[in-house]
């Protein structure tokens, strides 16, 4: 039972990361936009 936790533990870690990482890699071009807009509207 113990080891069963630590492997779905692990496994839920491994997903919410990779979930994180997506989630990152589509802000970057969003932050990038966002900073070019204020950049033309200052």
């Amino acid at each position: 039972m113990n080891g069963g936790f630590v492997i779905f533990t692990v496994h839920y870690f491994c997903r919410y990361i990779s979930r994180f990482s997506r989630l990152v890699d589509t802000a970057k071009p969003l932050t990038f936009m966002v900073l070019n807009l204020m950049k033309g509207i200052l």
